[in-house]
This record gives C-alpha cells, sequence and structure tokens, in this order.
C-alpha cells in the first residue's frame, strides 16, 4: 500500500513539472543594443553613451550603443521600427530630424513604429564658426552672404536633418543664400569647421559651446527664446535680429508592440537614469540640457513634432 502511495506522488510531482515546464527567463537575459543613426562622437551618440551605463544599472543587464549611420538616421530608424518588438533592440530617437526623413522620400518607418519609452534631452541648436574665422557675429554672415549669395557655406546632416532646416529657418530670417554641405553627423561637420573646410557648422550647443571653451571654435549665436547659462555671453539669434528658434530632442524607443512587462522595465530605467545624481552632473559637465518625459507625454510630444512638420512642408518643401 505504501509504495502504491509513494508512486502515486511521485507520478503526480512529474506531471505538475511537465506542465508548468521552464521559468520564463528573466528580462533582460540578453545584451541589449541601443542603435544610434549616426557616427561616433556626435551628439545623438554622446547622448546614448552617457545613459547607457545609469541604464545598465536600473535594469540589470548589458547594453551596448550600435552605430547605424546613413541616410540622415533612417537606416538605423528603420531597422527599429522593423525589428522584433521584445525590447532587446531600440533606438535613440533624435527630434526633429527623425521625422524630416519620411517627406519626399519612400517611408520606411512612421510615428506608429515605435514605443515611447522616455524623453532625456532637449537643447538649442547653434550656429558656430572656426575660432578665427572672419565672421564675428551673425551680422558677419548675414552681409557677406548678401554681397556674395551662396558663397557662404555651412555643414551639418544631411538633406532635411533638423540641423538642414534650422539654417533653412536662418536663411529666411536674415534674407539670405547660404551653401549647405551635407555631412553623416555633427562629428564629420566638426572635422570640416575645425579644418576649414567650410565657413561654419549647425549643429546643438553640447556639440559647439565646448569647442568655444576650447578656444576652438566661436559660437555665432543660439537658436533660443532664452540665453543659455552654461554660456552666458553667447547671444541668441533673436537678439541680433533673426527670430529663430529650433531645437533637438532625444529620447529611447523600441518597436511598437514591447510586451508590457518589457516596456514597464524599460521605462522605470529611463526614468530612473534621468534621476540619477550622477547622471545629471555627468549631463552638467558635458553640456547636455536634460528634459524627461514618460511614455504618455514622449508619445504625444513625438506625435506633434510631426504635425509641426507636416505643416512646414506643405507650405515650403526642403528637397
Amino acid at each position: 500500500m505504501l509504495k502504491r502511495l509513494l508512486a502515486a506522488v511521485v507520478a503526480t510531482g512529474a506531471i505538475w513539472a511537465i506542465g508548468a515546464g521552464p521559468a520564463a527567463a528573466e528580462y533582460p537575459e540578453r545584451p541589449i543594443q541601443i542603435l544610434v543613426g549616426f557616427p561616433a562622437g556626435g551628439n545623438v551618440d554622446i547622448a546614448a553613451r552617457q545613459a547607457q551605463p545609469f541604464m545598465e544599472k536600473y535594469l540589470g543587464g548589458s547594453i551596448a550603443v550600435v552605430n547605424k549611420p546613413g541616410a540622415g538616421g533612417a537606416l538605423a530608424y528603420a531597422e527599429v521600427a522593423n525589428a522584433k518588438p521584445d525590447g532587446y533592440t531600440l533606438i535613440m530617437l533624435s527630434f526633429p530630424g527623425n521625422w524630416t526623413q519620411l517627406f519626399g522620400t519612400e517611408q520606411r518607418y512612421s510615428v506608429d513604429s515605435y514605443d515611447y519609452i522616455g524623453l532625456l534631452t532637449d537643447e538649442p541648436f547653434s550656429i558656430f564658426v572656426h575660432a578665427d574665422s572672419r565672421f564675428k557675429t551673425l551680422k558677419d554672415m548675414v552681409e557677406a552672404s548678401k554681397a556674395d549669395p551662396g558663397s557662404v557655406t555651412l555643414a551639418g546632416a544631411g538633406a532635411g536633418s533638423s540641423p538642414h532646416l534650422g539654417a533653412l529657418a536662418f536663411q529666411k530670417a536674415a534674407g539670405i543664400e547660404v551653401t549647405w554641405v551635407p555631412m553623416q553627423g555633427s562629428a564629420n561637420m566638426r572635422t570640416a569647421v575645425l579644418g576649414k573646410h567650410v565657413d561654419g557648422g549647425v549643429t546643438t550647443v553640447s556639440v559647439s559651446v565646448p569647442m568655444q571653451t576650447e578656444g576652438q571654435a566661436r559660437v555665432l549665436g543660439l537658436m533660443a527664446e532664452d540665453r543659455w547659462d552654461e554660456a552666458p555671453d553667447v547671444q541668441t539669434f533673436a537678439e541680433q535680429g533673426y527670430p529663430v528658434e529650433w531645437s533637438a530632442s532625444r529620447g529611447v524607443a523600441g518597436p511598437a508592440g514591447l510586451p508590457e512587462d518589457v516596456k514597464a522595465k524599460l521605462v522605470e530605467a529611463v526614468k530612473k537614469t534621468y534621476e540619477d545624481p550622477e547622471f545629471q552632473a555627468l549631463a552638467k559637465r558635458d553640456k547636455q540640457i536634460l528634459r524627461y518625459l514618460g511614455p504618455d507625454e514622449f508619445e504625444k510630444y513625438a506625435r506633434n513634432q510631426y504635425d509641426m512638420l507636416d505643416g512646414m512642408w506643405k507650405e515650403s518643401p526642403w528637397r
């Protein structure tokens, strides 16, 4: 009798074990990739690499920042949009440039292609020149352009990129024509300006202001409503008579359809990254301007950015 009872208990345990199957693995169980659609060393790349170790800490897993430049970032944006939504392939979106690539070309991704996890940075664009450039002010650049239209060369990411649209806004406000020199990313643009291959560059303040601090460049103006307390001597465009405001913001997203538990962990990791005093100190050191938006606010922001560009495109196509 006892033997039959023990056999029944063993058999029942075996059935339970078979029914339960292997325990579900805890996310993340393998390395995560955050794609950056631009070369290493640029402002989007810097933002991703600053966040990476903190996201690793709060997720409890390994994260690799992977640079996949091309087509103004569109190659990476499309790759993530079409990736398996399992939380292992993410993207550092860079607004508004990630949406400008959708106008006038074949669309390989859309606003609906992503799950929005968290916005981390938002900073104004600027125009900078070599430290010994003939242009001391924006007015100098405007006067040279009016005297010889197209003679002034400005470099930045490709046609329809955020820097390009910032340059177009400046052209319109000043009534001038400059020659746009497309680059694969801000690192290449910086090299072109410092090598005196172009007259100036359009980039965000986290790239331009440190170069001025180091004595390599001169920032002619910020495309912002107010001056920046990290560079109080640099005037805004509006102060100089050219009412232009244009900024770039960056945040983490994944392909649409992330499992709810995975997305929740990513949202928490990005929020804790933003709140981490060490991360904030690092951002301050590297002139990154932080701005946090949670997933709902981030998605609303992303859609508003697209609608703004749609209106601009209909009024004045940039391709």
